[in-house]
C-alpha cells in the first residue's frame, strides 16, 4: 500500500511537470505561428487528451481563451470581407 502511494505522488508529480512544459510551448507556439492548421489540429488533439487525463481547470479555461480567440479572429475577418464586398459595390 505505501509503495503505491509514493508512486501515485510521483505521477502526479510528473503529469504537474508536463503540464507546466505544455504551457510553455503552446504560449511559444502561439508567438510564433498562427497559420499552420496542422499545428492547430495536433494541438487541439493534445489538449483535449490532456483535460481527459488531467482534467485541469487551467488548461480548460486556457483551451476556451484559445478557442474564443479563433472564433472572434474569424468574425473579425468575416466582418470586414462584408465591408469590403459593400464598399466595392457602391
Amino acid at each position: 500500500i505505501h509503495q503505491g502511494q509514493y508512486k501515485g505522488s510521483c505521477n502526479s508529480e510528473l503529469s504537474q511537470q508536463i503540464h507546466n512544459n505544455f504551457i510553455v510551448c503552446f504560449l511559444h507556439w502561439h508567438l510564433t505561428s498562427h497559420h499552420n492548421l496542422t499545428i492547430i489540429t495536433n494541438l487541439h488533439v493534445y489538449m483535449l487528451f490532456l483535460v481527459l487525463r488531467l482534467s485541469h481547470y487551467l488548461v480548460v479555461i486556457y483551451f476556451c481563451i484559445f478557442l474564443f480567440k479563433l472564433l472572434y479572429m474569424r468574425y473579425l475577418s468575416r466582418w470586414s470581407f462584408r465591408n469590403n464586398l459593400s464598399t466595392s459595390t457602391r
